[in-house]
């Protein structure tokens, strides 16, 4: 009896650790965020964009750099020749002016990083809705990010299909800098 009841127990077991056909459909779904970010149409575009205004910032920035070194150079030619009352006058309005590159510059680093934030953004809330959107429609109850997936089935991997929409549904992002 004891037998047959440990039998019975086994076969319940694994009667219920076998997938139905109501359970075999996938309900979990895995993303590649960052592939999606990287080759997107809007993710590249967006790194041209910046690329191109960082080179632009850094022209100007050099370029400043350059004044202010040959403002110094001045500056320290007239030393000897000048007055010490007008010699402190313009050293301080040349720290000044140091100073104020220097806000100047760190402006220009905020609003390269403000602008990539805000474009990015924009570009993860479409991949979210494209994500939610796919998620309705194949009845998934999770999607999780490829980056915390140690192993999955290539099947349940919807990276390039959201991808696909994302280049339909934001092919490009312009950015305000």
């Amino acid at each position: 009896m004891n037998k047959l009841f440990t039998l019975a127990a086994i076969a319940s077991l694994m009667m219920i650790s076998v997938p139905s056909n109501a359970h075999a459909e996938k309900t979990t779904a895995v993303v590649d965020l960052v592939k999606i970010i990287t080759q997107s149409k809007a993710g590249t575009g967006i790194k041209k964009q910046l690329l191109e205004k960082k080179a632009e910032y850094q022209k100007t920035v050099t370029q400043k750099e350059a004044d202010l070194k040959s403002k110094e150079k001045d500056l320290l030619n007239k030393k000897k020749l000048t007055k010490e009352d007008v010699f402190n006058k313009e050293a301080a309005a040349f720290k000044e002016e140091v100073a104020s590159t220097k806000t100047f510059v760190h402006n220009l680093l905020v609003s390269l990083e403000k602008a990539q934030t805000d474009s990015m953004q924009k570009v993860s809330d479409k991949t979210i809705e494209i994500i939610k959107e796919l998620a309705a429609k194949n009845k998934y109850s999770l999607v999780v990010r490829r980056s915390v997936v140690v192993y999955l089935e290539d099947s349940i991997d919807i990276t390039d299909v959201v991808l696909e929409e994302l280049n339909k549904k934001l092919p490009s992002v312009k950015i305000s800098f």
